[in-house]
């Protein structure tokens, strides 16, 4: 911890005194360069491509997260940059939302982990994981109702993985561990 009475803070306390009275201000931010604003709207017209595929963090470096960060490193106040970025918490939502509705559950995983990355709430990412565990039980209820035990112990794994206290998840578990046995 710093010493509040240190020269080095006392030092630090005077030049700040002398640096308003002055009036000294940070300069003021620099105009991107034509080069720079071009490749500024490459990337995000690029981010608004993975974006519509739903590749919001992943591959690496091609993701629209990716792209929207290094386009907020070259021109971090351009309004078009933060709209994009402001963008990409509501797409990967509605990325959830669909994929769960659709039954696409793995992808609805990877959405889930970008809504994650993107800093939703952690309340809305715990009752979205619930949501998703219980798919996957009903899921997995399904496919072993149809005899095939190896894709219901599928489920059952990634089940756990999003909610390991989900409802109904240990009772598919003994029905799973019953039907193993036969």
């Amino acid at each position: 911890m710093i010493d509040p009475k240190s020269p080095a803070i006392a030092d630090a306390e005077r030049h700040l005194a002398q640096s308003r009275a002055r009036g000294d201000r940070l300069p003021p931010p620099r105009a991107a360069s034509p080069g720079r604003m071009a490749e500024v709207r490459r990337l995000l017209a690029g981010a608004a491509v993975s974006e519509a595929r739903g590749d919001l963090l992943t591959p690496p470096g091609d993701s629209a997260y990716d792209q929207i960060r290094r386009a907020r490193a070259l021109a971090p106040d351009d309004p078009s940059v933060r709209a994009a970025q402001a963008r990409l918490l509501p797409a990967a939502r509605s990325c959830f939302d669909d994929s769960l509705r659709a039954n696409r559950l793995v992808r609805a995983e990877g959405c889930l982990d970008a809504r994650d990355q993107l800093g939703d709430s952690t309340a809305s990412v715990l009752q979205s994981r619930n949501r998703l565990a219980l798919r996957w039980i009903a899921v997995g209820q399904e496919r072993l109702g149809a005899g095939e035990v190896a894709t219901a112990q599928r489920a059952l794994m990634s089940a756990r993985a999003q909610d390991p206290n989900a409802e109904g998840l240990d009772a598919f578990a003994e029905r799973l561990r019953l039907a193993s046995r036969r």
